[in-house]
């Protein structure tokens, strides 16, 4: 059985509604980022670009129909990730430390899904459980609980997903 899905949902949205988004750095623990300098990576952007709904951002109207896209998620929080060009994110497992803290669930139920925003560019980059995923069309989903993954963009054009976080 594979160790995590994948699948494709209907595209309802347009570039217009994520890339103007207003994107900041949220630094990884020190411990990750030490764990990742020691297996050398030393370049300086470890991790990407997010917009989430932390302190009140509004998100996009066409989250609502993702709402109903994964009605079978419960408390779903919503993350944008934009990764320029010549960043990495080395191979790391979810812990959700944060989010089964206020949601009071165990780390078991809770489910990551990764929905590309567009269709695969030359030098975008996306590892899961140590299998390769390239040439994606928009709509793709990659739905995991506790598998390692790695994403970078080694291309030249920045590199869009959403991050669905919920548990069952």
């Amino acid at each position: 059985s594979m160790a995590f899905l994948s699948y494709k949902i209907p595209v309802t949205w347009n570039k217009e509604s994520y890339e103007d988004l207003e994107y900041f750095h949220k630094p990884v623990s020190d411990k990750l980022l030490r764990l990742w300098r020691s297996r050398g990576y030393n370049h300086l952007t470890v991790n990407g670009l997010l917009y989430d709904q932390s302190a009140g951002r509004k998100m996009p109207i066409f989250t609502k129909t993702l709402d109903e896209e994964f009605g079978w998620l419960k408390n779903k929080g919503y993350a944008f990730y934009k990764m320029e060009q010549m960043t990495i994110m080395p191979s790391h497992v979810d812990r959700y430390e944060m989010y089964s803290k206020v949601f009071n669930v165990s780390s078991k139920k809770i489910v990551r899904i990764l929905v590309m925003l567009e269709n695969w560019k030359s030098g975008h980059y996306f590892e899961i459980d140590g299998e390769a995923q390239v040439n994606w069309k928009a709509g793709q989903c990659y739905q995991w609980t506790c598998q390692s993954h790695t994403a970078a963009n080694l291309g030249t054009e920045p590199r869009y997903t959403l991050q669905i976080t919920g548990h069952v």
